[in-house]
């Protein structure tokens, strides 16, 4: 899927825990502007718990204030609470990406964000 220079693929986010048979699925898709960029959202689920993966088109965002910066497999993420939601944010592919979910916890979403796929993910 692309919206004016957000290209998203609806893909099946792996299980953080790696220990389930079946993984999230893409349930929902959305497209905003914010702050005059594009954004694509895939809205993804399991076991009735979501997560929002956005990808922000244009040149990378700031980093957000106040949040927390860690390293997962190689990859600087950046974590916060905003508005009730666990929020992480990395830079790929020249572009912002950003996970967040109400039900999801902090240190699942950072597995997420630092998932590679054993090198099929390309950072």
């Amino acid at each position: 899927m692309r919206a004016r220079g957000v290209e998203v693929e609806p893909r099946v986010l792996p299980d953080s825990a790696r220990t389930a048979p079946e993984a999230a699925a893409a349930v929902g898709t959305r497209t905003d502007e914010i702050g005059g960029r594009d954004t694509r959202t895939v809205f993804y689920e399991k076991d009735g718990k979501r997560i929002a993966y956005t990808i922000v088109a244009g040149d990378p965002l700031e980093w957000p204030d106040g949040a927390s910066k860690t390293d997962v497999e190689g990859t600087v993420v950046r974590a916060l609470e905003y508005e009730g939601r666990d929020v992480v944010t990395w830079k790929r592919g020249g572009h912002t990406c950003v996970l967040s979910s109400k039900d999801v916890p902090r240190a699942e979403l950072l597995a997420l964000a630092g998932w590679k796929a054993k090198g099929a993910v390309k950072f």
